[in-house]
């Protein structure tokens, strides 16, 4: 009588693990290769970073702090790239600093130059927007 309960919980063991180990569907196959890449961000390194603070004459400290930033936005629209404030390609680019194998791959964002829309004053001939507020 224990052989006999020794075999059906041996037989019950073995099945269940052949059933966990089945393979895929083609259903799940398929949400598995959809899965979209990820987006590559630019990212400027600590040298890169060091030289453009140099160049712009601010504190060299690394690390883009908010007066790199600012004077990273003033450097921009003055060399015809959109006012970012980030160490993106183009500006990089623009401020001959050298990139890396890796940047390099990544295409440069046609966001990073300024347009001519962003170039107009102000006061175009353009009507103000009117803002909707509920009362």
């Amino acid at each position: 009588m224990r052989k006999l309960i020794f075999t059906l919980f041996v037989t019950f063991l073995v099945s269940v693990s052949i059933n966990a180990q089945t393979t895929p569907t083609s259903a799940d196959a398929k949400i598995t290769t959809e899965a979209k890449p990820k987006k590559q961000i630019f990212r400027a390194n600590k040298d890169q970073i060091t030289q453009a603070q140099k160049m712009l004459k601010v504190e060299e400290t690394g690390k883009l702090n908010d007066e790199t930033r600012a004077a990273i936005k003033k450097y921009q629209p003055e060399n015809g790239l959109k006012a970012t404030g980030t160490l993106n390609r183009a500006t990089l680019e623009k401020m001959s600093i050298e990139l890396t194998d890796r940047q390099k791959e990544m295409p440069v964002s046609p966001n990073s130059f300024a347009s001519a829309e962003t170039d107009k004053p102000a006061d175009s001939t353009k009507p103000k927007r009117t803002i909707f507020r509920a009362s």
